[in-house]
């Protein structure tokens, strides 16, 4: 059964992760528009960002922990190169922003797993 606890951490962590992949997908689309005649190198990226939200998705609708954890994971890593990215162009709204949403995501990442593990689930 699962508790309130860990209902609450899959949620937190699911809007988070979510959020951060729409963005994330936000500004590869206004990439690909940015440039006329699209870019390959635009378009490449675009197709990758606007799939993860599909799988995060897919991660709710199961209501897998595991995956949604992995995803959550891959899109904290996401967020924090792109942080990265702003810093090389002295943009402090693209250094900032991401960088905020990696540590929201980790942050919920964190309370999900120690939930999963204070409830006694396999990671």
């Amino acid at each position: 059964m699962i508790s309130q606890n860990q209902s609450r951490a899959f949620w937190w962590c699911a809007t988070i992760t979510g959020v951060s992949a729409l963005v994330s997908a936000g500004f590869s689309l206004a990439a690909v528009f940015a440039h006329n005649p699209w870019e390959t190198t635009a378009l490449y990226a675009a197709s990758r960002s606007v799939a993860v939200p599909f799988a995060i998705l897919a991660a709710i609708n199961l209501r897998s922990t595991p995956a949604l954890a992995a995803l959550a994971f891959v899109m904290g890593l996401i967020q924090l190169f792109d942080g990265f990215v702003g810093i090389y162009a002295h943009d402090a709204s693209k250094t900032y922003g991401p960088f905020v949403l990696a540590l929201l995501t980790f942050i919920t990442l964190a309370r999900l797993l120690k939930t999963q593990r204070a409830a006694g689930e396999p990671n």
